[in-house]
């Protein structure tokens, strides 16, 4: 990818989080980018490949979890209990689906594209997914 794509992508996942602080649903929706993307970097460190995660992977990661996972569930009548259980599932969630993108890499970097690949094959067993999608 053109690096000056890669540095533009750069800025608009560090700006993400941020951005969400000003947005209708407050707080926790803060809160929940702020957390993902935590899980992300941390996970990353863990897995030892901050070096080859590139930057269009985590921006791709961040984005799907929070638009098609956390939003949507903001309106959940069961509150606080699924914003602890949902947060511990993208947690978990976080670290399959980077594990699988580090196997299928070969020890190059992950890219937004592996990333892609690796939600398509795993999304059916995200516990995020199914949290989501039968409790909100």
């Amino acid at each position: 990818m053109h690096k000056q794509i890669l540095n533009q992508m750069l800025g608009l996942y560090d700006e993400y989080v941020a951005a969400r602080r000003w947005e209708a649903f407050g707080s926790l929706e803060s809160a929940g980018a702020f957390a993902i993307k935590s899980y992300i970097e941390n996970t990353a460190h863990e897995l030892c490949i901050q070096s080859k995660l590139r930057i269009d992977a985590r921006y791709f990661l961040l984005l799907t979890l929070h638009e098609m996972i956390w939003l949507p569930t903001r309106v959940s009548p069961l509150g606080d209990r699924l914003n602890r259980e949902l947060l511990l599932a993208i947690k978990d969630d976080v670290l399959k689906l980077l594990k699988h993108s580090k196997q299928e890499s070969d020890g190059e970097e992950i890219t937004g594209e592996q990333v892609l690949h690796s939600c398509h094959k795993l999304w059916p067993e995200l516990k995020s997914v199914e949290l989501a999608c039968c409790e909100s």
